[in-house]
């Protein structure tokens, strides 16, 4: 029906996945139940990297940035074999666990002695942690309400959003490895008005994911399909995360 702007969800994934003979069909609770798990492991292991790496601080960069690699090269697996999910996906949310674990201990550090107390240490995790949980179930709300819906027009606006957001921050990140100075993309108006564009950006990409879900609910996709739809929620949802916990910190070090 349309193309996700998610590209754990996009439409070559879903053609890949033919059903055999008796196999049996992927369902919306199904999905939502895959999602519950492959959430609740993510959240574990981020727990645990947190308490393990607050012991040992000197190995949180090298758990990101293992994380960080290890979790594309996954990803980038489950979607050319959607078939693999019921064993990559969990894995996927193990990595993408220590991956937040160790991402928040650095911003959790990086805030100590900010200007508001909710935003200070491990306080912006919590802010952020609540503030996703309250999007992901008010974006849902809304859909099921149909007051947002993921129409053509809406998936069509929402991937040039994401594409447009994707390409500002390569390029940026691309400009400062060259040593050119951004220093409004930290703080200021500037920086929290384009981080709080990109949480509108992600928390509309839940939209576009609970459309692709439901639709090949219907369309009979196959049973493994359940576990790669959570698998690309988590990956909207481990976005919004990230986005968030940058906004606040922003937020806490405004001049």
């Amino acid at each position: 029906m349309f193309e996700s702007s998610n590209p754990a969800l996009s439409e070559s994934v879903f053609d890949r996945a033919e059903i055999s003979a008796g196999e049996k069909r992927m369902t919306v609770g199904g999905a939502v139940n895959a999602s519950l798990v492959l959430g609740g492991i993510c959240a574990a292991c981020a727990v645990g990297a947190w308490t393990y790496l607050s012991a040992n601080p000197s190995l949180a960069f090298p758990v990101l940035l293992g994380g960080g690699l290890l979790g594309l090269v996954l990803g980038l697996v489950l979607a050319f074999k959607p078939s693999f999910s019921y064993v990559l996906a969990p894995a996927y949310a193990v990595v993408q666990g220590g991956f937040v674990g160790a991402v928040s201990l650095v911003y959790a550090q990086a805030t100590q002695g900010g200007k508001y107390a909710a935003l200070t240490g491990s306080g912006i995790v919590l802010q952020a942690a609540v503030l996703t949980f309250a999007i992901l179930f008010a974006m849902l709300f809304l859909y099921k309400m149909r007051i947002l819906q993921a129409t053509e027009g809406f998936v069509r606006g929402v991937m040039v959003a994401t594409v447009g957001a994707v390409l500002f921050s390569l390029t940026t990140f691309g400009l400062q490895l060259f040593g050119v100075q951004m220093p409004w993309l930290f703080s200021g108006w500037i920086a929290i008005a384009i981080s709080a564009t990109i949480v509108v950006i992600a928390s509309m990409n839940l939209i576009v994911d609970f459309g692709r879900i439901e639709s090949n609910a219907e369309a009979g996709s196959p049973k493994y399909m359940e576990w790669y739809c959570a698998f690309g929620l988590l990956v909207t949802v481990v976005w919004l995360y990230l986005t968030l916990l940058r906004l606040l910190s922003i937020i806490n070090r405004r001049d």
